[in-house]
C-alpha cells in the first residue's frame, strides 16, 4: 500500500526513496520469497508477502512467474484462507 499510486504525494520523499532504492527493493523481494519458503508459516503475513510481490511482478516477469507457482502450492495444500489468496493471485496476476 505503501508503494501504490495513490499514496504518491502523501509519502514523503526520503520514505519514497527508501522503498524504491534498488538495494532496498531486493531486500523486500528477497525477504518475501524467504517467508514463502517456509515451512510453518501465518497465512495473514503470506497475504501481506503476496501483496508486495504483486507490486513489484508488474515489472518483473520472474516475480509473476513464481507467484503463479506459489499459488498453485497454496491451492492444493492449504487452508480455507489459503486457497482464498490462491484465487486472489491468480486473478491479480492474469
Amino acid at each position: 500500500m505503501l508503494l501504490s499510486h495513490k499514496t504518491r504525494g502523501i509519502l514523503s520523499d526520503t520514505l519514497t526513496s527508501i522503498l524504491t532504492k534498488e538495494k532496498n527493493t531486493e531486500k523486500i523481494i528477497e525477504g518475501c520469497f524467504n517467508y514463502l519458503l517456509k515451512e510453518n508459516r501465518i497465512i495473514s503475513v503470506v497475504v501481506y508477502c503476496c501483496d508486495i510481490l504483486l507490486y513489484y511482478a508488474k515489472d518483473n516477469d520472474w516475480i509473476r512467474e513464481q507467484l503463479l507457482i506459489e499459488s498453485d502450492k497454496m491451492l492444493v495444500n492449504g487452508s480455507a484462507a489459503s486457497v482464498v489468496c490462491s484465487r486472489r493471485l491468480k486473478m491479480c496476476l492474469r
